[in-house]
């Protein structure tokens, strides 16, 4: 069975390359990508209560983060820059950024909890 990284298919043909630390894969049996990178050398985790008006998150580098509107919001959370916050999450659901500070991002929604869980890669 082949391995790369730390990935290794069941029972698929592979090609793979590695760069960096980023793993591609192609499954040949369904032509699914799968883009890995090494473990990351830091997981944290935080939440904050947001006001009608948007506000940075945390001052926090970051390679990738999970939002996550928390599952016992009555309203919407609106995520986005510091000039438009157009993305809505509803209560539980959450999205998935690449970027490399947490503060890049402002969410507003009055009374409304966002969740993160973030990660930090080595450069």
């Amino acid at each position: 069975m082949p391995m790369i990284g730390h990935v290794t298919p069941l029972n698929a043909p592979v090609c793979g390359m590695s760069d960096n630390g980023i793993t591609a894969l192609l499954l040949a049996t369904s032509g699914a990508v799968i883009i890995r990178r090494d473990p990351p050398n830091e997981v944290k985790s935080g939440k904050k209560l947001l006001d009608a008006v948007a506000e940075a998150l945390d001052a926090e580098a970051c390679s990738v983060v999970m939002l996550q509107a928390d599952k016992d919001n009555t309203g919407v959370v609106y995520i986005g820059d510091d000039t438009s916050q157009e993305l809505q999450i509803q209560a539980g659901d959450s999205v998935v950024i690449e970027i490399d500070r947490l503060d890049r991002i402002y969410a507003r929604g009055e009374g409304q909890t966002i969740r993160w869980l973030l990660v930090r890669y080595a450069s």
